[in-house]
């Protein structure tokens, strides 16, 4: 296979818009705005690439089996390339991810080579609401949707089984801003993204951008269509992502421990240079990104004091999430609510040791009323159960940073990720005086007895 991963020289290159198969020897600089795996009966088990030209002209680019092991190596999403020696073939389809006339066709002749970049907009071109009511769009296209999320269902599964992620779904409503509405449905997947990410956002004025989504009429004409995901394609951002920030994991070698740590204090903001970043195929992580930073010795940290942010970059999954099994039980969540029930710590022996551990169980309420069972070890439980101890309020709030999903008997229980979840209790924070007072008009009455009880 001649096809390799080098850096760019040339700098001639040709539109998209000039593309066409009477003609060979093309040369393109481009991003990739999607990737995706392909499962039709022309490329099945390929790799399929969303491309735009520095004049915004788009393409779609197929990569089929067996030269999909190849590529998927090293084009990523939001990276620049240049591409040579490739097929130019026509657009067909009952359904097009881009308005091109042609696709390109890799075989095992395409050269791909490490490109500069020409732009960092993301060319989100979207459809307006008035086009699709009034029948002037054509519903073999994808479309781009801007708006906001009004209302929505709950998530459900047409199947008997929770594990099964193409049987969920999710219906919602998006608003533009001459407050047009438009009935959507997600699936699988994204169904479950959907929910994830919308459910704080319900009613506000938070922006939500749906890409790449399938427009359908219903028999009672244009003014009662829906928009539905269409797989592999359909993705989608929300304005306040960055709220919750964009977490990556980092890892240092045992020999440069020394050297870093009185470098690397909690809450402070850094620059990290001269790193590597290499693939977190860890099977449990503390983050959904697919890499991780890898220190080196030439690594350097700078730090950052005019930066200044009042966010800690909470993430809270929705218990019924978890005790439906709709969360990834392979990365960690971070958990917040109110404590109840908490036994008694004790100590017990761990299982294929001789050493004992600290084990203290008790439970979280959220403000669905969901209950679930947590489970602390070792210096972890100890000082959660002192600081719940010491606490002499009616309400106490709990939050759980990283915590690691665990079933244990048919339950879905809750423990630490020792070295790494973080435990506090009635912290200092936004939202959680709020959420105390909100409890405690909920409960109705002080509990005075338990309260005499905790400190007895």
């Amino acid at each position: 296979m001649s096809s390799r991963f080098t850096s760019s020289s040339i700098e001639r290159y040709n539109d998209f818009s000039r593309l066409n198969p009477a003609i060979v020897g093309w040369h393109v600089h481009v991003k990739v705005l999607r990737r995706f795996h392909t499962d039709d009966y022309i490329s099945k088990g390929g790799l399929g690439l969303l491309l735009v030209d520095d004049k915004g002209n788009q393409i779609e680019a197929l990569i089929c089996s067996p030269l999909t092991s190849h590529y998927s190596t090293f084009i990523e999403e939001d990276e620049f390339y240049t591409i040579m020696n490739f097929r130019v073939v026509e657009n067909s389809g009952f359904t097009k991810l881009t308005r091109s006339d042609f696709k390109i066709m890799f075989y095992d002749g395409t050269i791909v080579k490490e490109a500069s970049s020409f732009s960092q907009d993301d060319y989100i071109v979207a459809t307006p609401f008035g086009a699709i009511f009034n029948g002037y769009h054509d519903t073999s296209y994808l479309i781009t949707l801007i708006g906001r999320v009004v209302e929505s269902s709950d998530l459900t599964n047409v199947t008997d089984e929770p594990s099964v992620i193409g049987g969920y779904r999710y219906s919602f409503t998006i608003e533009d801003q001459e407050k047009k509405t438009l009935k959507c449905c997600a699936y699988g997947g994204v169904a479950i993204e959907c929910h994830d990410r919308f459910k704080n956002v319900i009613g506000t004025d938070v922006t939500c951008v749906l890409r790449w989504w399938k427009v359908y009429q219903l028999l009672d004409g244009w003014r009662h269509v829906r928009i539905y995901s269409h797989p592999p394609y359909s993705n989608i951002l929300v304005q306040s992502d960055a709220d919750n920030g964009t977490k990556i994991r980092a890892v240092i070698r045992e020999s440069l421990v020394t050297r870093f740590s009185p470098l690397l204090i909690e809450g402070l903001w850094i620059i990290l240079r001269k790193f590597s970043l290499i693939p977190d195929v860890d099977l449990v992580r503390t983050t959904p990104h697919r890499f991780k930073i890898k220190f080196s010795s030439d690594t350097c940290v700078e730090y950052l004091n005019y930066l200044a942010c009042d966010y800690d970059y909470f993430n809270f999954a929705r218990f019924r999430d978890i005790r439906t099994g709709i969360s990834n039980p392979y990365i960690c969540v971070d958990l917040v609510g109110k404590v109840d029930n908490v036994n008694d710590i004790q100590l017990v022996q761990m299982v294929g040791s001789s050493k004992d551990i600290f084990v203290v169980y008790f439970d979280l309420i959220d403000t669905e009323h969901t209950r679930l069972s947590i489970r602390l070890t070792g210096e972890t439980a100890v000082r959660f159960h002192r600081q719940w101890k010491v606490n002499t309020d009616d309400v106490v709030i709990c939050i759980i940073r990283f915590a690691k999903i665990v079933a244990t008997s048919n339950r879905m229980w809750h423990c630490t990720n020792i070295g790494c979840s973080k435990i506090m209790v009635d912290a200092p924070l936004p939202g959680v005086v709020e959420l105390k007072e909100w409890w405690a008009d909920y409960c109705g009455s002080p509990r005075t007895g338990v309260k005499e009880a905790r400190l007895a």
